[in-house]
């Protein structure tokens, strides 16, 4: 063979096996970060609940459990 025929099939074989050095089938680590929810404050009314963000003091008295 010649010098050019050998350094192509080289080639060739070094191309073929460096993409054996990657796995398609790897599965990629994924991180999900989200923003914290605000505590919600809901304080029974007559006909029904009403939710803030911040506490009411003056309905401190129907003051339903804080949701985080």
């Amino acid at each position: 063979m010649t010098r050019t025929v050998k350094s192509i099939l080289i080639s060739v074989v070094v191309v073929t096996l460096s993409g054996c050095g990657q796995n398609a089938f790897q599965k990629k680590e994924v991180v999900v970060v989200s923003a914290p929810q605000p505590t919600t404050y809901c304080y029974r009314s007559l006909a029904n609940v009403d939710c803030y963000e911040q506490p009411v003091p003056e309905q401190e008295r129907t003051l339903l459990v804080p949701v985080e």
